[in-house]
């Protein structure tokens, strides 16, 4: 996902590009969750709720968004 966000930058702010070489690797913390899952089926059956869009466009609209509110027009 980070990867993702990066290549969104580029396209969005591509001062600073590649974005993705500002990628830092760390040890991970003790108790660090490594895995977060949810059950998009249980969702929409108890809820009713259709979590179904595409993400990459959802993330570049959201991180667009963001960008907007730091560096308005």
């Amino acid at each position: 996902m980070v990867e993702t966000l990066c290549a969104i930058m580029d396209e969005l702010r591509s001062e600073g590009a590649p974005h993705k070489t500002q990628i830092q690797f760390v040890k991970d913390r003790p108790g660090h969750d490594r895995r977060y899952a949810i059950n998009q089926a249980k969702v929409k059956r108890e809820m009713g709720f259709d979590t179904y869009n595409d993400f990459r466009q959802k993330l570049g609209e959201t991180l667009a968004w963001f960008l907007n509110q730091r560096y308005p027009d």
